[in-house]
């Protein structure tokens, strides 16, 4: 069994590096350190206008293509900006800015009518996704033309002009107003028709990563897709006594 001397043990941890964090809209902190930043996670989230979407009153849901990341020291007017491309719509998830990896929560769809529709019932419409949707609550759905309800309603006895999900594997749309499919898909192809689920498994994507160094003293560090970020770095690094 190896034996180590005290003073061996004290220098190396001594030697550790002291790791800070930061977290907010905008992740501030101060570091005399002008090392590589450990991690920078973005967090990402959609937005969309209160009140209640219809048919004929849609309420744009707010996604995102790319990233731009912004990090300056005190002076926050003239930051360095980061972009960073998703290579896709993006609603709700994360991004590991130093790694690369993208990870969706929520998947997003702009309907255009092309997709391959049923009509399970008079005035219900579906579109079978394949256990991917994540249903355990009323608001794993959210749509601009339409009123994310429950499964149960949907299934049956849904009001007018909802969408739901049934048993995580289908979305249904109810709107009485039409009552064939190609009705529908041509309804769609007229109006621009968003839906944002939560997915049942979240998916990663590998993106390009992006390495950034801290600046001596102040920094600060936000991103432009309506979430929080977060960063660890390094504090200070412990000095081996001789």
């Amino acid at each position: 069994m190896a034996l180590y001397h005290t003073n061996v043990l004290d220098n190396a941890i001594k030697a550790l590096p002291t790791v800070g964090t930061a977290q907010g809209s905008v992740a501030s902190f101060e570091t005399d350190m002008t090392e590589d930043l450990i991690e920078v996670v973005c967090d990402i989230q959609y937005s969309q206008a209160s009140g209640t979407p219809s048919p004929s009153n849609p309420l744009p849901i707010t996604v995102y293509n790319a990233l731009n990341l912004s990090h300056s020291g005190a002076d926050t007017s003239n930051p360095t900006v980061y972009n960073i491309p998703f290579g896709q719509n993006v609603a709700k998830g994360t991004l590991n800015v130093t790694t690369g990896l993208l990870r969706l929560t929520h998947a997003y769809r702009l309907l255009d009518g092309n997709e391959s529709w049923s009509m399970p019932a008079t005035g219900f419409f579906a579109l079978a996704l394949g256990n991917l949707v994540n249903d355990n609550s009323r608001a794993t759905i959210i749509s601009n033309r339409f009123l994310g309800d429950s499964w149960t309603r949907i299934t049956g006895l849904a009001l007018d002009n909802v969408v739901g999900v049934v048993n995580g594997a289908t979305i249904r749309f109810h709107y009485s107003a039409l009552s064939d499919v190609a009705s529908w898909k041509s309804w769609l192809g007229n109006n621009n028709t968003q839906i944002c689920y939560e997915l049942d498994t979240p998916q990663v994507i590998q993106l390009s990563a992006t390495q950034i160094t801290a600046l001596l003293n102040e920094n600060n560090i936000w991103h432009d897709c309506n979430g929080d970020t977060e960063v660890k770095y390094i504090l200070s690094v412990g000095k081996a006594v001789t």
